[in-house]
């Protein structure tokens, strides 16, 4: 999908966080930076996956469903990157 929106000129591979949640005052100064090619690549400091409370949500398809994603996203967000 993220290469679809590439390919059409709508994102690039150095893309950030910052950039796609412009509006979004509250995200860990840690993403910023971030980029969708370090998303991508397993080297930005997401999590896996998301915690284990998320896999029991089940929102209507569309616009519902579209909004709990973004906001599971931007709960990660405002914390830290995980770095080793």
């Amino acid at each position: 999908m993220i290469a679809r929106l590439v390919e059409k000129g709508k994102l690039n591979w150095n893309t950030t966080i910052k950039e796609i949640f412009p509006e979004v005052n509250s995200l860990n100064a840690g993403w910023y930076n971030v980029t969708l090619q370090h998303l991508l690549t397993h080297t930005s400091g997401a999590v896996a996956n998301f915690p284990f409370l998320v896999n029991f949500k089940n929102p209507s398809e569309g616009l519902e469903r579209m909004r709990a994603r973004e906001s599971a996203v931007i709960k990660i967000l405002k914390k830290e990157p995980k770095t080793e």
